[in-house]
C-alpha cells in the first residue's frame, strides 16, 4: 500500500529496501527473463495451504450466501497472511502460510486467482516487494515473474481480461503508475506524451478503457485512458488521498481522503462529479472495496482500536464490523 504513516503495519515503498542505483531504460520497461523461464512457474515450496476453516458458520448459512468472498490480510496467526471470508465475517479460511509480510490481495475478474504483495530478495540480495499469485483456494502459489524485480511493486489490480496486473512501481523513491504483463513478466509504465505517469494505486474501470490513480503527491485523484492519453484531474487537490476503485457499473469511484482533523475517511466521486462523504467515525477509514452488485463497500478502520474490516452500504449506512479479532486485519477485497 501507499499511504502516510498510520497506526497499522504498512509497506512503505520508499524505505531502505530500495536499491541505491536504478536506471530507467528508454523504453521504461523490463524484460521478464532470458531463456525458457516461465514467468508463471511456481516459486519455492513455502506454502502449505489448508482449506479448513479457522472459524465457520453452519452449512445453512453458507448456502444462503451468494458465494461472494472477501480476501484480506491478517496477523491472527503470528505472520501477516492472506485469508478469505464471507461478507458476514464467517467461513474464514487461511490461504497462505509463508513467514512473510503479505498484503493488498486482489481477485481476478473470474474469481479464480488472487494477487497480492510479499517481500522477495533480488539478484543483488536486496529485498523488494513483489507480486505473488495463488488460486482462490490458496493452491498453486507462484511469483508473477520468474525473476525478482529490482523495483518495489505494490497495490496489484487485475485487468478485466486477466492478462496483466496494474501496479505501483517505485523507482528511487518515486511512484509510477505501471503494469505487469503476466505472459512475459514485462513491467511497463503508462505514458502521457513522452513522460511516464507519476502516481500510485492505478485501477481499471470495468471496461478496461480507463485507469484511475492517485497523483504522485498523494493529493489528487486522476484518470487516464488505458492507452496513456488524456489525463483528467477528477478532484481538487486534497490533504491525502488513497486507494481509488471504480464501482462495478463504472459510474462511481470510492477512495479515502484525510479530513481537516487528520482522520482518513471514505468518499465516493459520483457520475456527476459530485463528492459524497460516507464515513464519519473518529479514526482511520481506508481501503474501500465494492461488492459485485455495487450495493456494499468493505473497508478497514481503526474506529474501535486495531485495524479491523467493516462493511457498509454504498451510501454509508449501517456500518458493521465483520472481522472479529484483536490483531490487525486489513486491505479487504471483495470478489467479483
Amino acid at each position: 500500500m501507499l499511504s502516510p504513516n498510520r497506526r497499522s503495519p504498512r509497506l512503505r515503498w520508499s524505505d531502505s529496501v530500495m536499491p541505491r542505483a536504478l536506471v530507467l531504460a528508454l523504453s521504461m520497461a523490463l524484460g521478464a527473463c532470458s531463456g525458457t523461464d516461465n514467468p508463471l512457474a511456481p516459486g519455492t515450496a513455502d506454502e502449505a495451504p489448508v482449506p479448513a476453516s479457522d472459524s465457520g458458520a453452519p452449512d445453512f448459512v453458507v448456502t444462503a450466501l451468494t458465494g461472494q468472498r472477501i480476501a484480506f490480510a491478517s496477523y491472527r496467526n503470528g505472520n501477516q497472511d492472506i485469508y478469505r471470508m464471507d461478507p458476514q465475517g464467517y467461513q474464514v479460511n487461511r490461504l497462505t502460510y509463508a513467514s512473510a509480510y503479505e498484503v493488498s490481495p486482489d481477485w481476478s475478474r473470474d474469481n479464480k486467482r488472487i494477487a497480492f504483495v510479499r517481500p522477495r530478495v533480488d539478484a543483488s540480495n536486496v529485498t523488494h516487494y513483489d507480486v505473488y499469485i495463488i488460486n482462490a483456494d490458496g493452491t498453486n502459489g507462484h511469483w508473477a515473474r520468474s525473476t525478482p524485480s529490482p523495483y518495489n511493486l505494490g497495490n496489484p489490480q487485475w485487468s478485466p481480461d486477466g492478462s496483466h496486473i496494474l501496479l505501483t512501481v517505485t523507482v528511487q523513491g518515486v511512484w509510477y503508475a505501471g503494469w505487469l504483463q503476466l505472459a512475459t513478466g514485462k513491467i511497463g509504465f503508462f505514458y502521457n506524451g513522452f513522460a511516464a505517469v507519476k502516481g500510485k494505486q492505478p485501477s481499471y474501470d470495468p471496461t478496461g478503457q480507463k485507469v484511475v490513480y492517485i497523483g504522485s503527491d498523494s493529493k489528487s485523484l486522476n484518470m487516464i485512458n488505458s492507452n496513456g492519453t488524456h489525463v483528467t484531474l477528477l478532484t481538487a487537490p486534497g490533504p491525502t488521498l488513497d486507494r481509488p476503485v471504480f464501482s462495478p457499473d463504472g459510474k462511481r469511484i470510492a477512495f479515502s481522503n484525510a479530513t481537516a482533523t487528520g482522520d482518513q475517511e471514505i468518499y465516493v466521486r459520483n457520475a456527476d462529479a459530485s463528492i459524497t462523504r460516507l464515513t464519519y467515525a473518529k479514526g482511520t477509514d481506508l481501503w474501500p472495496s465494492w461488492s459485485s452488485d455495487g450495493s456494499k463497500i468493505a473497508f478497514e478502520t481503526t474506529r474501535n482500536g486495531p485495524l479491523q474490516i467493516w462493511i457498509m452500504s454504498a451510501t454509508g449506512a449501517s456500518p458493521t464490523r465483520i472481522s472479529r479479532n484483536t490483531y490487525a486485519e486489513l486491505t479487504p477485497a471483495f470478489s467479483h
